[in-house]
């Protein structure tokens, strides 16, 4: 038999669950670093700078490219079907859209060349009708 260190508990082999006892007992606690925000379970807070809305450019130029597929491409039983799936696509990508052109009213800075295709048609047109 083996000794444990403090000379009160014997130990029969390593790994037993007895040395797994004795290592729970001689643990000490650790203090953990108190968060900073109050709750752990708190969302952090979403950076809203140009990086974010050049990931929603792209990312409303991905749904516009899917919508062009599904209405296109894409089989589906019935047309009932396929406009469903293509609401339910629009939609996501309108919600997007408002999150963009709110961040680009409250004045965060862009790349006219990071905008989406569909965005540039409307500033394209909106210029025209400036013009004439």
């Amino acid at each position: 038999m083996l000794k444990s260190p403090d000379h009160k508990t014997r130990i029969k082999a390593k790994g037993s669950v007895s040395s797994l006892l004795l290592l729970k007992r001689s643990s000490q606690a650790v203090d953990l670093p108190a968060f900073v925000s109050g709750s752990p379970m708190q969302k952090p807070v979403k950076v809203q700078d140009k990086y974010y809305l050049k990931s929603l450019h792209e990312e409303i130029d991905l749904y516009d490219r899917k919508l062009a597929h599904l209405a296109k491409y894409e089989l589906f039983a019935s047309e009932a079907e396929r406009e469903t799936a293509i609401g339910k696509m629009t939609t996501k990508r309108a919600t997007l859209a408002r999150t963009a052109q709110k961040l680009a009213e409250d004045g965060v800075e862009f790349d006219p060349s990071d905008l989406p295709r569909s965005f540039r048609q409307q500033t394209e047109s909106a210029e025209h009708a400036n013009i004439a």
